[in-house]
């Protein structure tokens, strides 16, 4: 039920923002690389670009805290990580009363 509310607020945001969301994305992602390499050191710099990666690049917050115009929305990460979820299922399934011998 939380990964189809999430879907319809990203349906909502892509109807009333549109190109403007993706083009705020894509000059942040930028900035993000640019203070990266670039930019002065400081402790909000660190800051700014910790809050950036777990915005885009976390598996299991990523869906909850992504940008408005990312390209991939919450039902592609959502998607993902039942995915990972039915794998580790698998995985232990598979390996459910063997004895492991280290």
């Amino acid at each position: 039920i939380f990964g189809l509310v999430l879907c319809y607020k990203d349906r909502k945001y892509k109807e009333n923002l549109g190109i403007l969301a993706s083009q705020d994305y894509w000059r942040r992602s930028n900035k993000a690389v640019m203070e990266k390499f670039e930019g002065e050191r400081s402790f909000t710099a660190v800051k700014e670009n910790a809050v950036w990666a777990v915005r885009t690049s976390h598996t299991w917050l990523s869906p909850v805290l992504r940008h408005p115009g990312d390209y991939m929305n919450s039902f592609k990460r959502l998607t993902t990580v039942i995915l990972l979820t039915f794998n580790a299922l698998a995985v232990a399934s598979l390996l459910l009363g063997q004895d492991q011998k280290l």
